[in-house]
């Protein structure tokens, strides 16, 4: 008499090779999502980092003076009465003049009459010493972390005005 079907043998080697291929399936699949999740924060920083700058330079080309008060903080004078001031912020840290000690910040843009602390988030995770000056040309160097990915960014600017 003829047996049909499988023996129990050849079932358990077809179980765990399908076993096998699923997890590497899997493992290729998740790998490919955590590649594409880092280029995404990447890209992401990138261009909000761009978006900054781009702002940054059209408001300092405007610029009838500038004032570096440090390394981190740079006041713009558009008109005698619209002044704006670019500074890295931290809860962290106390204000009007911190010593900017933490390795992370936020670059604010913020009027004349805001305080430390006070105005619009440009972007955050952004490493100290951001502003330089000399003679009349503003660099501004950024550099910034997000989701473990990091990007830097510089531009001169030299107002128009």
């Amino acid at each position: 008499m003829k047996k049909k079907g499988f023996s129990l043998l050849e079932v358990i080697i077809v179980a765990g090779l399908i076993t096998v291929l699923t997890g590497a399936i899997v493992f290729v699949y998740l790998s490919c999502f955590r590649a594409w999740n880092a280029g995404l924060d990447h890209s992401t920083l990138r261009i909000q980092l761009a978006q900054t700058l781009e702002n940054m330079t059209r408001d300092i080309s405007k610029a009838t003076a500038l004032e570096l008060e440090n390394a981190n903080s740079l006041v713009v004078t558009v008109s005698s009465s619209k002044q704006y001031r670019f500074y890295l912020y931290s809860a962290d840290d106390p204000g009007p003049a911190p010593l900017y000690t933490g390795s992370s910040y936020c670059l604010m843009k913020s009027m004349e009459n805001e305080t430390y602390g006070q105005g619009e988030t440009l972007v955050e995770g952004v490493r100290p010493t951001v502003f330089s000056l000399t003679g009349d040309m503003v660099t501004v160097d950024l550099t910034a972390t997000a989701n473990g990915s990091t990007v830097h960014m510089r531009t001169m600017v030299k107002p128009r005005n």
